[in-house]
């Protein structure tokens, strides 16, 4: 049966052949078979590498300073990569550059554990109300002053 159709289920398999769950799987593993075999579900062409962007972004921690790692930075992604002595410098941790960590983060945790949680349903529910109720005029002062400041830190055709 699965060597007809390669795409039988477990729970399929083991119901044709009339034993459980379990033991079709283990008899599957010591075959060397997949109860689903990797499927192709979107093909590469070979111009995907050439038609994308790629930047790396390190998160500012003092190991990654060295300049072995910003030379590595450098020969891998030539002015493509973001950070401290990069070709585009980012501070880590900074508020204008980066409002949700400095603003969005702490005001829903605020919001959202007021009361206590029983489920994970209504943490959900309390973050997704916490959201739509920020105020206009509170986005606008955290996050557009970012956008705005006139510090133009990427070039137009990469954001």
């Amino acid at each position: 049966m699965v060597t007809t159709n390669p795409q039988v289920s477990i729970r399929l398999g083991a119901g044709q052949a009339g034993i459980g769950k379990t033991s079709y799987h283990v008899a599957m593993k010591q075959l060397h078979f997949k109860p689903y075999p990797p499927t192709l579900i979107v093909e590469l062409n070979e111009d995907d590498f050439d038609r994308r962007s790629e930047f790396c972004e390190h998160d500012g921690a003092g190991p990654h300073y060295a300049i072995i790692i910003r030379e590595w930075l450098d020969e891998h992604f030539p002015d493509r990569w973001i950070g401290r002595r990069g070709p585009y410098d980012w501070p880590a941790r900074s508020p204008d550059l980066s409002p949700c960590d400095f603003f969005l983060w702490g005001y829903l945790k605020d919001t959202v554990f007021k009361k206590p949680l029983i489920t994970i349903q209504e943490l959900k529910q309390r973050i997704e109300e916490a959201c739509e109720q920020i105020p206009e005029e509170m986005c606008r002062k955290h996050f557009l002053k970012a956008n705005f400041s006139g510090n133009n830190q990427f070039p137009n055709n990469y954001v």
